[in-house]
């Protein structure tokens, strides 16, 4: 019941002064978003390169997690929606846009894209705070939910970022993508490419904007990069 999980736990009492609440977008069919145009709430929308997200669900359907790794499964249109209401119902109530935060962005420079993301979202970003979001204790998490033993075994083994190598956007993925994923990804990279112009940037760190395009022999050339000019993931209810 989408409307109670808003009316009782978005919405209701909270034990802190921030809370961080994480979605998927695709789960929100049909949800009324009125509730988001509180203004106690800002909204932040995670996004990921389609190779990577490809592979990703690929790998989990060879291990029965899941039946078919498609354009629905991906969830990158249900994510454009969420952002379009989300910037919509912002609009309309005075408020800032939501924030979307690209993970490739997060992986290369963990620290200078969360201190962005915390000025946005105004909130403190103190060394000790840093501390806290640069290194965690490994194993599973109180609040790691239903699917962690399917999806969180890298992260349960992780005490801190794996900091990516400087390369193209995508290239370590596309590197072992089946040809079999090539046409899912063509269809996924508009919706991406959308909501990567929109992607908050940490200072002095140019994003990159992968561009894929299809081969003469149908396979995916290899990326070149444009500069962008500007994932529901999450809610801080401040």
């Amino acid at each position: 019941d989408g409307a109670a999980v808003v009316s009782d736990v978005l919405m209701g009492s909270a034990p802190t002064p921030i809370m961080y609440y994480k979605h998927m977008a695709k789960q929100t069919i049909n949800l009324d978003m009125a509730w988001a145009a509180d203004p106690s709430c800002r909204h932040v929308v995670l996004i990921r390169d389609p190779v990577k997200l490809a592979a990703s669900f690929a790998a989990k359907e060879d291990e029965k997690v899941h039946s078919e790794t498609s354009l629905d499964e991906l969830g990158v249109v249900s994510l454009v929606q969420v952002f379009s209401k989300l910037r919509t119902v912002a609009a309309a109530a005075g408020l800032p846009p939501p924030i979307v935060l690209d993970s490739d962005d997060l992986t290369r420079d963990p620290e200078g894209t969360l201190k962005t993301l915390c000025a946005a979202l105004g909130i403190p970003a103190d060394d000790a705070a840093m501390a806290s979001m640069m290194a965690w204790p490994e194993g599973p998490k109180d609040c790691d939910g239903v699917w962690a033993s399917y999806w969180y075994e890298s992260v349960h083994k992780s005490s801190g970022w794996n900091l990516a190598a400087e390369k193209p956007a995508g290239e370590s993925s596309f590197k072992t993508l089946p040809k079999s994923l090539f046409a899912l990804v063509e269809e996924a990279m508009p919706f991406y490419e959308m909501l990567k112009r929109h992607a908050l940037k940490p200072e002095g760190f140019e994003s990159k904007l992968p561009v894929w395009t299809m081969g003469l022999e149908g396979d995916l050339a290899r990326p070149c990069t444009i500069l962008a000019k500007d994932c529901v993931a999450a809610v801080a209810k401040m």
